[in-house]
């Protein structure tokens, strides 16, 4: 049987937040995953807001940033969203579906 682990990890210099969601089918960790990413970039949410985005992607020398998501509606992809401020803050968000394989007795 298989799992599916959506993990959220949040880090500045305030906050240290982690959570993981565990979900018994893929659609559903995939809403939660692009719930996650939308949060992240709402104005008034987290430190993500203080960086320059175009057509979707951050930029900026000290930003990193990557993404990696399903292919098509069929896809059981394990799939993450990761961006960091590497300036004075190392600000970083990581968020993905972890797929894992559980033994059944």
């Amino acid at each position: 049987m298989k799992v599916y682990l959506v993990k959220r990890a949040r880090f500045t210099e305030y906050n240290k937040d982690f959570e993981i969601t565990v979900y018994d089918a893929y659609i559903k960790a995939y809403k939660l995953f692009r719930r996650f990413i939308k949060e992240e970039l709402k104005p008034e949410m987290f430190w993500t807001r203080r960086l320059k985005w175009k057509n979707g992607v951050p930029w900026g020398h000290e930003v990193c940033f990557e993404f990696l998501q399903r292919r098509n509606d069929t896809d059981e992809t394990e799939c993450h969203w990761r961006i960091a401020d590497k300036g004075a803050s190392c600000f970083h968000t990581f968020i993905s579906i972890e797929i894992k394989e559980v033994l059944q007795k």
